[in-house]
């Protein structure tokens, strides 16, 4: 529980190298680590805490447009990109292991 503000920054900082953005690590690990912390406080609480977590979710996308000068559409695409890469792994698998 630690190391995932750590982990989350660092797949965030990776996404947005990709997409062109050369700010610190620093200042995206700030931006996530405040934007957590509605989902970790209400987000144990079953139906309600999704709601936070996309509140948390919204704030991250807010705080990086803002902390790197970017659009939020880019911040945006920064947010989904991991989700969408896992996602994209799961399913080839999920082909991949039932083609036979």
């Amino acid at each position: 529980m630690i190391i995932a503000p750590f982990l989350y920054a660092g797949i965030i900082q990776i996404s947005l190298f990709v997409l062109g953005e050369r700010k610190r690590y620093q200042e995206t690990f700030k931006v996530l680590t405040y934007s957590i912390i509605p989902s970790m406080l209400i987000g144990i609480i079953p139906f309600i805490g999704m709601f936070f977590w996309i509140y948390s979710f919204v704030l991250a996308i807010i705080g990086l447009s803002i902390i790197h000068n970017i659009s939020k559409t880019k911040a945006t695409i920064a947010c989904l990109l991991p989700i969408l890469i896992l996602i994209g792994i799961i399913f080839s698998f999920f082909f991949y292991a039932f083609r036979y």
